[in-house]
Parts: C-alpha cells; structure tokens; sequence
C-alpha cells in the first residue's frame, strides 16, 4: 500500500514541478498562451496528430478487448509519447520564433517521467 500512495505523491509533485516549469518558462521568453487549448501549425500536423489519436483510442479498445494486454497498453503510451514529439518538432520547425516548443517539451518530459515511472512500479508490484 505504501508504494501506491507514494506513486499517487510522486505524480502529484511530477505535475506541481511541470506547472511551476511552464510558468517559469513562459514569465522568462515571454510566451504568450494560445487563445483556445491548443492549437496546430499547419493542416499536416492537424492530421497527423488525429491519425496517432485515432490509432491510440483503437490500441486502447482492443487492449480492452484482450484483458488488458501490457503490450498494446505499451503501444498507446509509446504512440501518445510520439504525438508529444511530434508536436515539439513541429512547433519548433514552423514556429520557432513563439518558443512554444517549450512548454511542450517539459510536457513531454513530464509525461514520459509519469508513464514509464508507471510501468516500472507496475513490475515491482
């Protein structure tokens, strides 16, 4: 039980170090935040993002489907973690001169940090 409850405490200070990351990043380059939650560089990144999207949400039902198989669950965080990549690449490349990137980037970082801490508690548990 103590290494579930220090897995919930270890998310939670992961979040509380991104926000004060993001909001560091943003007061020193001067990021502005887009007007809506978020929005794509060109209509390329648009339908890239819905196919990695697509192909998660699919990976996650047949993961289902097949009692939740550890490999597929594998796929859709691996697919989720390219979709953070691909966006910081994308930013990056079109829009450079809006830093947005990198607060994307510490997203990405943080997520990757949560998920596969997750899968290697899920192993010692």
């Amino acid at each position: 039980m103590f290494i579930i409850e220090l897995a919930y405490a270890s998310v939670f200070f992961i979040l509380i170090i991104m926000f004060i990351v993001v909001k560091f990043l943003r007061k020193k380059y001067n990021i502005m935040p887009y007007p809506s939650e978020y929005q794509h560089v060109n209509v390329l990144h648009k339908r890239i993002e819905f196919i990695l999207a697509l192909v998660a949400l699919i990976l996650l039902v047949l993961s289902y489907i097949f009692e939740h198989s550890l490999t597929i669950i594998l796929l859709v965080f691996s697919l989720l973690l390219i979709t953070f990549v691909f966006r910081f690449y994308m930013q990056y490349k079109h829009e450079p001169e809006e830093k947005e990137y990198l607060i994307t980037l510490v997203q990405a970082i943080g997520f990757f940090i949560i998920t596969f801490g997750g899968i290697i508690l899920y192993f010692m548990v």
